[in-house]
């Protein structure tokens, strides 16, 4: 997640199922306008802004409203030069796949460029991240493994073969200069995965055990719940 909300405005605006929000430039005067954002099926959505992005200070500003108790997500609201992804200011991390934006300018003073910002969906869900390293691993273990965990579970299986994640896997292979394989990983016959022979077996043990495991018995249950 810290390397994807890292990412350039450009990078980010590139990215499979980014949505654009942008005002005018310049934004007119005594003016207000809500818009809903949403990503079906993401996790959680990344926000962050173009560096030309500015408002006036206070008075014109922009507000991230959850779709769900009409609270505030990050600041209780956004002006000036202080937006997500700019200066010291993090990226927005939304842990929803929707939001209202909502934005209001004076109807005193003078008006600024406006913003110029992009949405795009969080691919790693929480508590999902072992799973996804798994999906995006190259290791032969780890490719077994993930079939044996698909077949126990349907959850796992309906994530693995998910839109969210075949786009990153799409990502991963950009950034990392790697091969993508854009074939859905699923639980029918036609797997993209080779069972292999029992001479294998011994490896994927292997794998699992260092992978669960860091020396005791506390992390059996992560391993329980993914089968389950």
């Amino acid at each position: 997640d810290k390397e994807m909300s890292s990412i350039s405005f450009d990078a980010a605006l590139s990215l499979p199922d980014a949505v654009l929000i942008e005002s005018p430039h310049t934004y007119p005067r005594n003016s207000s306008w809500k818009r809903m954002v949403r990503v079906e099926g993401a996790a959680s959505l990344t926000v962050t802004f173009d560096k030309q992005t500015m408002t006036e200070k206070t008075d014109d500003c922009l507000v991230f409203v959850r779709s769900d108790d009409g609270g505030t997500w990050g600041a209780n609201q956004y002006d000036c030069k202080r937006f997500p992804g700019l200066a010291d200011e993090p990226a927005l991390i939304i842990d929803d796949d929707s939001f209202m934006l909502c934005f209001e300018s004076s109807k005193y003073g003078g008006v600024a460029w406006g913003y110029r910002g992009v949405v795009w969906p969080n691919l790693s869900p929480r508590g999902w991240c072992m799973w996804t390293d798994l999906l995006l691993s190259q290791n032969a273990a780890a490719k077994r493994l993930v079939e044996k965990l698909m077949r126990k579970s349907s959850k796992l299986a309906e994530y693995a073969s998910s839109k969210v994640m075949r786009n990153f896997r799409i990502v991963h292979a950009e950034r990392s200069n790697t091969p993508s394989d854009d074939r859905i990983y699923s639980n029918s016959d036609e797997s993209i995965f080779s069972e292999g022979d029992d001479n294998n077996s011994s490896d994927e043990s292997s794998f699992s055990d260092s992978y669960f495991s860091d020396g005791d018995d506390s992390n059996s249950s992560d391993e329980s719940n993914l089968s389950d």
